[in-house]
């Protein structure tokens, strides 16, 4: 009679155990870690006339009309945007000498004038401005004006944020093992003019930081992300 109870509650011990089993392995399958997934969208913006040399006084355009349709660097697909605050800034250098680099040049704003058509420029720093763009239509416009003051070398270019928060805007679903995609921010890459941006100017004036092929992101920022000109009487 004892050997069978202890036969029944060896048993149950063991379906105990199974159960248990069974209950960790679920659990461990519901909290997998997500899969983070880094991201880089292109912002394409056009700055006309594109010429190397303007005159003094007259004025530079700065617009963008992007499809909400943002491309991303890493997977070359599109992501739909509405809506959205990129939180990025507009960039001013006055570029004084090819051994420096372009961190290392002096902040230009105070050189220039602003004409604000569409969009608006909420804090004018030393080198960096807020640059804000208008959401209207399935598109973010600008048209934002500057109108050199001082004779010289410049360089316009645009600064994204250290952070941005995608998880409000896309979503990503799942992965085939289904665990969560989470987008995680790495960077914006601004392109001007579809890359020409004067850069042999650049070079002439202000050192060039871009020539290492791994670092993709300088590569953007200084070659595709900078327009160059001369301002002359």
């Amino acid at each position: 009679m004892v050997g069978k109870l202890q036969n029944k509650v060896s048993g149950l011990k063991s379906l105990i155990l199974l159960f248990l089993l069974a209950l960790t392995a679920f659990k461990c399958d519901d909290e997998r870690p997500p899969q983070f997934e880094f991201m880089i969208f292109e912002l394409p913006f056009t700055i006309i006339p594109g010429n190397e040399v303007i005159q003094m006084g007259d004025t530079l355009w700065i617009t963008s009309s992007m499809a909400d349709s943002i491309k991303e660097y890493h997977s070359d697909n599109f992501y739909k945007i509405e809506n959205f605050n990129f939180n990025f800034s507009l960039g001013l250098f006055q570029l004084t000498g090819n051994q420096k680099s372009l961190g290392e040049q002096p902040g230009a704003t105070t050189s220039f004038h602003f004409v604000q058509e569409i969009g608006t420029i909420t804090y004018f720093g030393e080198t960096f401005s807020d640059f804000n763009l208008v959401y209207a239509q399935e598109k973010y416009l600008s048209r934002i004006g500057i109108i050199p003051q001082s004779l010289g070398v410049f360089s316009v270019n645009f600064l994204g944020p250290s952070e941005l928060e995608l998880n409000s805007v896309i979503d990503l679903g799942v992965t085939e093992d289904g665990r969560q995609r989470i987008p995680v921010y790495e960077a914006l890459f601004f392109i001007i003019n579809e890359g020409n941006t004067n850069f042999d100017l650049f070079t002439e004036n202000c050192l060039d930081t871009s020539t290492n092929p791994d670092n993709y992101r300088e590569y953007y920022y200084i070659r595709k992300g900078t327009f160059t000109f001369r301002v002359v009487l």
